[in-house]
């Protein structure tokens, strides 16, 4: 089990992963989140931005975003609906 500090630095590196794909401001609230201790409420909204705005990700940044909501126990239904780029 990763604790809260491992589990914030890893969605800190995602989030620097997807610089290009979602706005800066998007990217910015995301890190505020995180910041204030919300790491969960990160990730889903970053889960809600990628399938509202049907952005597609990596299989490595979706096995990401995975873990990290194993690691949360959040179960956030909208993993289901991100789309993976082919290789």
């Amino acid at each position: 089990m990763k604790t809260q500090t491992e589990i914030e630095d890893a969605l800190l590196r995602l989030i620097g992963k997807l610089s290009g794909k979602l706005p800066d401001s998007q990217l910015t609230i995301l890190r505020e989140f995180i910041q204030h201790g919300e790491p969960g409420l990160a990730l889903e909204t970053l889960c809600s931005h990628l399938v509202e705005d049907d952005i597609p990700v990596t299989h490595e940044i979706y096995s990401e975003m995975k873990r990290a909501d194993d690691c949360m126990n959040l179960q956030i239904s909208e993993l289901n609906d991100i789309k993976i780029m082919n290789a």
